[in-house]
């Protein structure tokens, strides 16, 4: 069922509680018990008590632990996929679905990750990190306006689609190109939750510091490839894991290029293996020949056909 599938892991800024009560018994059992294992690793509580997404380290943990829940949910009912990727900081999630990491590991990884943007970005404060998205200008269009505002410090961190743009950089100059966007003619500006600026320069080292951990950390090959959003190439390798997790930090992606790629290489059915349908969403607008399925939507299907994970 559901054969010719890529696996899409989304990054942060899930709505936990919501999330969690679209699972299944099963998976929100095995939610449970990954939030057990998490914060025996970590020593933190990361039970989310609200509905909200404040980007701190509990928060991405959260969003791994769902993406993993999920993703073995569907390994379970004999759905694997083709191909896998993984959305900014979904890459962890990715990852752990390919079989290259498994989960203590990824809870590892997003930790040292995290604590040394941390570290890092101290010099930012005043003046921290933004990200933000704008809806109805083209990549070009953003560009035009990063050109005519060199001192914003701004990039383009993310081109989700040809009607979708993530820029990132310091907090006023986000602010900046996003009021300036919606009077070029946006059709909407939003800034995103998070305080580093991720995909970009600023974290130059970051991803120095981290590649240095990572060429000491026990990474095995995948057993399904990823697809990098940084350059699109195929990987399968160890050392090509470790480059494409160090560069994910402080490159520029591109996810509309991403999906493209995977369209090329023959893929029917985009999977996503996070609760939510934010990349069904961005895949909408993509032209391609394959169908965006979300977790709801591949449960009810199986439903359908007669099996139960209930």
């Amino acid at each position: 069922m559901l054969s010719n599938s890529a696996f899409l892991a989304a990054g942060t800024g899930i709505d936990y509680i919501t999330a969690y009560h679209s699972l299944d018994r099963e998976t929100k059992a095995e939610v449970h018990e990954l939030f057990e294992r998490a914060m025996v690793i970590t020593n933190q509580n990361i039970t989310p008590t609200e509905n909200t997404f404040n980007d701190n380290l509990a928060d991405q943990i959260r969003n791994y632990c769902l993406n993993c829940a999920i993703s073995n949910a569907f390994f379970r009912l004999g759905i694997t996929p083709r191909y896998i990727a993984g959305y900014s900081m979904g890459l962890y999630s990715a990852l752990y679905t390919g079989r290259s990491i498994d989960f203590t590991a990824g809870v590892s990884l997003i930790s040292k990750a995290f604590h040394l943007l941390d570290i890092h970005t101290e010099h930012l404060k005043g003046n921290q990190g933004a990200m933000g998205v704008i809806i109805g200008l083209s990549a070009v269009e953003v560009n035009e306006l990063l050109q005519s505002n060199p001192d914003a410090q701004v990039e383009i961190a993310n081109v989700n689609n040809q009607y979708s743009v993530v820029i990132s950089g310091l907090e006023i100059g986000v602010g900046q190109i996003l009021r300036q966007a919606a009077e070029t003619g946006a059709l909407h500006t939003n800034r995103i939750k998070v305080s580093f600026p991720y995909h970009t320069k600023y974290l130059t080292e970051v991803t120095q510091d981290f590649a240095s951990f990572l060429s000491g950390f026990p990474i095995k090959d995948l057993e399904y490839p990823l697809i990098s959003t940084v350059d699109q190439s195929i990987i399968t390798a160890a050392p090509q894991i470790k480059k494409e997790l160090a560069l994910n930090l402080s490159s520029n992606i591109s996810w509309q290029n991403t999906i493209l790629k995977m369209a090329e290489l023959g893929i029917t059915y985009f999977i996503e293996q996070s609760p939510g349908n934010s990349l069904e969403k961005i895949g909408k607008y993509l032209k391609v020949n394959c169908q965006f399925l979300n977790h709801q939507k591949v449960m009810a299907m199986v439903e359908k056909a007669g099996y139960s994970n209930a």
